[in-house]
């Protein structure tokens, strides 16, 4: 009887690993239905029709970039027509809309780089590009006359009544990169010790 137990339970093994077999074998049929779908009968691509997997004309061709000249000019229209100052980002846009284009791998950067090198922009601190001979009150400034490195060196501010080309008591000037305030100390000390001698 050990031996038909054993007999059995290897035909109930056998059965049950045909059946998973035959599963095996449908979801492989399944399978290979699949990819004749896609790549045809014998594994190679269904063939597609050239209009298929051609791209656009226009998806495959970039605009050339914008010559320096006409990018230039188009900068000056629309800072000339802008209420505020225009970040970089904004202003690319505004550019992008007009048909420009700035070019570079980062095209913010070169917007930046390009912008620089231009002598009527300036960049408004916390505000933006903006004209520099345009006014804009709430960065407080007031053109290109507002611009420090533009206008003319003010006196510095001296204590005592000093002016800057004068030592006290003297119609001599002090030498320039001389201090006015050390010049009319040493003057003040001689004048003492000439007072101590008296």
């Amino acid at each position: 009887m050990d031996m038909i137990a054993t007999l059995r339970a290897e035909q109930s093994a056998l059965r049950a690993r045909l059946q998973e077999i035959d599963q095996l074998l449908e979801e492989y049929a399944k399978w290979e239905a699949r990819v004749a779908s896609v790549f045809g009968p014998h594994g190679a691509p269904n063939q597609v029709s050239p209009e298929a997997t051609q791209v656009p004309q226009e998806a495959t061709t970039e605009r050339p970039i914008t010559p320096i000249a006409e990018f230039e000019k188009a900068v000056l229209e629309v800072l000339g027509t802008a209420e505020s100052p225009r970040n970089r980002t904004d202003l690319l846009s505004d550019l992008e809309a007009a048909g420009i284009v700035v070019g570079g791998s980062d095209p913010r950067n070169t917007l930046s780089a390009r912008l620089t090198r231009m002598p009527q922009i300036i960049n408004l601190k916390g505000h933006g590009y903006w004209l520099k001979d345009r006014p804009y009150e709430p960065a407080m400034y007031f053109g290109a006359d507002d611009l420090l490195t533009e206008r003319e060196p003010e006196p510095p501010v001296m204590s005592l009544g000093i002016a800057p080309d004068e030592t006290p008591g003297t119609s001599q000037g002090v030498e320039q990169g001389s201090n006015p305030i050390t010049a009319a100390f040493r003057e003040f000390l001689e004048k003492r010790d000439d007072d101590d001698l008296l």
